[in-house]
Parts: C-alpha cells; sequence; structure tokens
C-alpha cells in the first residue's frame, strides 16, 4: 500500500470486519487502527526512518458547535521519510463527546509510537487501553466519528 490509499484500505478493512463508521465505537475502532499498523505496511514510508508512527491524543478542544472531548488515535506518514512540510500526512481516527465534567477533568495529552515493531505496539497499545482518557469513553456512544487523511505538515 501507499500513503496515499491508507484511508480506502482502512475504510475496506472496517467494512471487510463488518463495522460501520459511523456506529463505531471507540474499542472497535482503535482495535481497527492497531491492527492496520501492525499488518499494513507502506512502501513509500519506511518505518525504520520514524516515516510510519501512530498518534494517540485525547482531551477537550473547541469544535465548530463549542467544547468537544476527543479521542483520536493518528497515523503519521512521512513520504520517503522526507520530513518536509508537504510530506507529513495523517490518517486520523477521531471519536468527539459531549464534554462533561468528568471529561474536562482529564488532562490533555498525547503519546507517540514511533515504531510498528511487536513489542512497541503491544506496550502502545496496553498504554492506551489503561489510559484515563480510554476508560472514561470506552463504553460511551460518540457524538461524531471521523476519518479523516490529510496533509499535517
Amino acid at each position: 500500500m501507499n500513503a496515499h490509499a491508507a484511508r480506502e484500505t482502512l475504510e475496506r478493512l472496517l467494512v471487510e470486519d463488518g463495522l460501520a463508521l459511523d456506529r463505531l465505537t471507540v474499542p472497535q475502532g482503535l482495535a481497527g487502527m492497531f491492527a492496520f499498523y501492525r499488518n499494513q505496511r507502506v512502501e513509500d514510508c519506511p518505518a525504520d526512518a520514524d516515516a510510519d508512527m501512530l498518534l494517540y491524543q485525547w482531551g477537550v478542544s473547541r469544535g465548530d458547535d463549542g467544547d468537544v472531548f476527543e479521542l483520536d488515535m493518528a497515523r503519521q506518514l512521512i513520504l520517503d521519510g522526507d520530513s518536509q512540510d508537504e510530506n507529513i500526512w495523517q490518517l486520523s481516527l477521531a471519536f468527539r463527546f459531549a464534554p462533561t465534567d468528568a471529561l474536562r477533568a482529564i488532562q490533555s495529552g498525547n503519546k507517540w509510537c514511533p515504531r510498528p515493531k511487536p513489542q512497541a505496539v503491544d506496550y502502545f497499545e496496553r498504554f492506551v487501553r489503561e489510559s484515563e482518557a480510554y476508560r472514561a469513553v470506552s463504553d460511551m456512544e460518540p457524538m461524531e466519528v471521523e476519518l479523516d487523511y490529510f496533509n499535517a505538515g
């Protein structure tokens, strides 16, 4: 797969698993992203050059209709390992929730998984699933789920 096919490839894999983006839960979506990262290499983004990484981020942010709590898993792809702005792309799976008092109390943050090595991905997945943000929303129905592929440079 090449980087610009990432969104279509993930969408196809979710459909093959019987999942619909508009009804995706956080556990389903993140399981899909982890499987996609473990099993799908991107030919034009060398993993050994930090050109294929996962970024987990969470917190309250300003949306079009006011504040939202967002939990996001993004796969950052750097074309040909060249970190010029125009070569940095992200495939982002974002879950948005109404910002309850409990969600507002969670400190915003992020964490990177720099390489798709099995032990590193296992550690990263454990971190995500044990995080306060994940535990707070894993049983909640999101207001919105968005899958986007964009230039992040």
